[in-house]
């Protein structure tokens, strides 16, 4: 972090000087800008005697005015003028930037000694660890708000909120300490929430992009308008949570556990879901183009017109499945299970899926494709 505010002063002052020359070349083609050379004449006129005949006779003088190129004395004097209130700026930022810095690890040092004395301590350890589901635990909610507080206020610090999450960690903490908890809004990008617990957390808003939660907990969680941009959620368990309006771009999501979740309107499409558990998953209206579900499991999920187009549906269980308006344009269904399901047609699969033949089904809808 210090190594990126040095060079970003460094460039601020190579910014002002190129500042500088760029504003003296524009005003150089400018003769009232006094930097080029300029010439002109001044004009007077004078009264005086004719000593021939007494007569009072007026005479026209003028004069040729010459001002040299400016020396680069010259623009190093208007260099220095026009750095001075941008250096000011400049030093002012600076300090602030110190100050927030020194404000960010105040906090976190304080956090350290007030976890460190709720461990340290017998009694207050003992109330922390144990009876780890019991809710009305007055220790583990300071302990719960502390790690909240800091959290939000280290912002953008990915760094010191990451220095948080592994001291959880190797205080066998993170499996229970923000169950529950509120952080909403908060930003959590490029975190490292390694097998962090957030069961019914709300992180609803939160932004999360590029956050490793490899193997983490957010069963039941609000996760409704979060952003997981490109975010590795593989082998997490995120079975009952709400992901109402959330942002999954480029996100890894193999081998996860979406069971009983809310995915309603998610844009799931190109995403990598191969033996990712979706069983009784809420996935109407999801589209799922050309997403990979090989292996996935779907038993009992509803998928009302979900858009399934060019996915790759090798193996997929979607027995007991409802499947009423479900789009199979082109997806690949080779050994995939659809005995048992709900509301599927022979229209949806029979010359618009790839391998439909190969899939298994009812006797009736046997029938009714003439397999």
């Amino acid at each position: 972090m210090k190594k990126i505010i040095k060079n970003w002063r460094i460039a601020s002052w190579i910014l002002i000087f190129l500042g500088v020359v760029i504003f003296g070349q524009i005003l150089y083609g400018f003769e009232w800008s006094g930097f080029g050379k300029t010439s002109g004449k001044s004009v007077s006129i004078e009264e005086a005697i004719n000593p021939q005949n007494g007569k009072i006779i007026k005479i026209r003088k003028e004069i040729d005015n010459f001002q040299s190129e400016k020396k680069i004395w010259d623009w190093l004097l208007l260099a220095g003028t026009l750095a001075i209130p941008l250096a000011l700026l400049l030093f002012q930022s600076n300090q602030s930037n110190e100050v927030s810095e020194n404000l960010r690890e105040e906090a976190v040092r304080a956090y350290f000694d007030r976890m460190t004395n709720l461990l340290v301590d017998k009694k207050y350890r003992t109330e922390l660890l144990l009876n780890n589901e019991l809710n009305d635990n007055p220790i583990r909610e300071v302990a719960r708000v502390n790690t909240v507080m800091v959290l939000r206020r280290l912002r953008n610090d990915t760094e010191r909120k990451n220095q948080v999450l592994d001291f959880l960690r190797s205080a066998n903490l993170s499996n229970f300490i923000l169950k529950h908890s509120n952080l909403s809004g908060t930003n959590l990008s490029k975190n490292n929430f390694y097998e962090i617990c957030f069961a019914n957390a709300d992180l609803s808003n939160a932004d999360l992009t590029e956050a490793k939660l490899f193997k983490a907990n957010l069963s039941r969680a609000n996760l409704s308008k979060v952003k997981f941009f490109a975010a590795d959620l593989r082998a997490g368990n995120f079975s009952g949570a709400n992901f109402s309006k959330a942002n999954l771009s480029e996100a890894k999501l193999n081998d996860s556990n979406f069971s009983c979740a809310n995915l309603t309107d998610v844009n799931l499409s190109r995403l990598e879901l191969n033996k990712a558990n979706l069983s009784c998953a809420n996935l109407s209206g999801v589209k799922l183009i050309r997403a990979n579900l090989s292996g996935a499991n779907l038993s009992g999920a509803k998928l009302f017109k979900a858009n399934l187009s060019g996915a790759i549906l090798k193996d997929t269980d979607f027995s007991g499945a409802d499947l009423n308006g479900a789009i199979f344009a082109n997806a690949d269904l080779l050994q995939a299970k659809l005995t048992d399901t709900k509301n599927l047609t022979a229209e949806q699969v029979k010359n618009v899926a790839k391998n439909w033949e190969k899939a298994e089904y009812d006797v009736e809808l046997r029938n009714q494709l003439n397999l």
